[in-house]
């Protein structure tokens, strides 16, 4: 009898994991992909999501300064990372630090 119900709640289990990943996955790219390759793949998108922002901040920049030629722009501490907060240009907290 508990072996009956081991293998029914296995197979619960493989159910909702396969609900899960359709719809994660609806077209079944990564079906066959080892945990590790996934860890991977979202390392690889996070990498080029920061090199896109950062590529997008420094062309702001070069686009704000072919628009205002006569205006020498200070830059020094400004990068992708700061935010404005209270009129100063500050580093937002991490989010360990919101938690």
């Amino acid at each position: 009898r508990t072996s009956e119900l081991e293998e029914k709640l296995k197979f619960a289990e493989v159910t909702l994991i396969g609900e899960e990943e359709k719809k994660a996955d609806p077209a079944g790219v990564y079906v066959e992909s080892s945990r590790a390759e996934l860890i991977t793949k979202i390392f690889e998108v996070e990498g080029s999501m920061i090199d896109a922002a950062s590529s997008q901040f420094r062309n702001a920049v070069t686009l704000l300064r072919v628009l205002n030629p006569g205006v020498e722009l200070i830059v020094e501490g400004l990068d992708e990372d700061k935010e404005v907060y209270g009129g100063q240009i500050v580093t937002p907290p991490s989010e360990e630090e919101e938690n």
